[in-house]
């Protein structure tokens, strides 16, 4: 997708959410596979003045119920996939993969939104290991700013290719979708397979020429030993990449 694309699909999918009623503060669900579609739902939302609320579609029917209900989401966006994860919900669906007709009923340009910078922009919860997953509520103000902050630190330019490589339910994933969005860089959205798979991954790194990507140590570690198991011509090969810097987060680095 092209800016003007995605800023276009953004923009109708903004102005159907506002007309099912979303928002300025109202958490939206976000439940789909690793697409472009991901990346249109969230900027969606956001546009329509909701907050959204990243879902992996990996997560067991409880948590996901469990999530809706505590955040309190009416709307939850979706793919008809995974339509059976929602059935005892009480959010109501909408199926991103067929609603094109109802999307272009809508203007590509930016509905009218009265936002502040102190109303939330998304809510992500915990993984719950201590207890019951608890929501982290995260202001526009807070997203700028840490955008501002991760561009300036990690020397983000235009030119730049960013891999996407995080589920939306981990807060990794903020930095690596909005940061090359706010200074016109190109993203790239692993899919589940090659995040899955460190050679895969790394094929895509290099077939992408990827210049920036985050990786927590224990992936690396793994990335490494998969490496090991090639031979040396291939290791050459497939580490003649144009990455440029990666990002180590999450975890001790040894």
């Amino acid at each position: 997708l092209t800016y003007q694309q995605l800023n276009q699909r953004v923009n109708r999918l903004a102005g159907y959410l506002t007309s099912l009623g979303v928002r300025p503060d109202a958490p939206v669900g976000v439940c789909l596979a690793r697409s472009l579609d991901m990346m249109v739902a969230i900027l969606g939302v956001i546009k329509a003045g909701g907050a959204y609320l990243p879902l992996d579609p990996a997560y067991p029917v409880d948590r996901l119920s469990f999530i809706l209900e505590d955040a309190q989401a009416g709307i939850v966006i979706t793919q008809t996939t995974f339509g059976n994860l929602f059935q005892e919900s009480e959010s109501k669906p909408v199926f991103l993969d067929a609603c094109e007709q109802d999307l272009n009923q809508f203007p590509p340009e930016r509905p009218k939104s009265t936002i502040t910078a102190e109303n939330l922009a998304y809510v992500i919860y915990t993984s719950g290991s201590t207890g019951k997953p608890k929501g982290v509520m995260i202001t526009h103000a807070n997203l700028v700013n840490f955008v501002e902050v991760s561009r300036s630190g990690l020397d983000v330019h235009p030119e730049d290719i960013y891999l996407q490589s995080a589920t939306i339910a981990y807060a990794l994933s903020v930095r690596q979708l909005m940061v090359p969005l706010s200074v016109g860089a190109t993203i790239v959205i692993a899919s589940s397979e090659e995040v899955g798979d460190p050679l895969e991954l790394f094929r895509l790194i290099k077939r992408r020429r990827i210049t920036l990507m985050d990786m927590v140590p224990s992936f690396w570690r793994s990335c490494i030993q998969r490496l090991s198991d090639l031979s040396k011509e291939e290791q050459i090969n497939l580490l003649d990449n144009s990455l440029r810097r990666i990002v180590s987060i999450g975890e001790a680095l040894m």
